[in-house]
């Protein structure tokens, strides 16, 4: 019995190289979009949290601004297309730390 095109794994044959690779591709995929739209949202809710603590706290607007900031350089770095594991999972690490 043959392995079936997108099975990971076949009892008889192993695992289906082709099918590891598109689940690495996707898994890929999804973790670049999700890290867009978290650095995204975190730039909008950084400046306005921003211009509040201008107008209501000023010595809590460095935070902030360097908040923003690094949230918008990091949605401006996740717009090349292709990223590699490896860079995805330090811009995560570093976004997240940033918040």
């Amino acid at each position: 019995m043959d392995a079936v095109d997108g099975a990971l794994f076949c009892p008889r044959r192993g695992l289906n190289p082709g099918a590891t690779q598109r689940l690495e591709r996707q898994t890929n995929g999804l973790l670049h979009s999700r890290l867009r739209v978290y650095a995204l949202l975190m730039a909008i809710t950084g400046s306005l949290w921003f211009v509040r603590s201008l107008l209501v706290e000023p010595l809590g607007a460095p935070g902030t601004g360097v908040l923003t900031l690094g949230s918008l350089a990091c949605w401006l770095f996740l717009r090349q297309p292709r990223l590699a594991t490896r860079t995805l999972t330090a811009t995560a690490a570093g976004l997240f730390g940033l918040g």
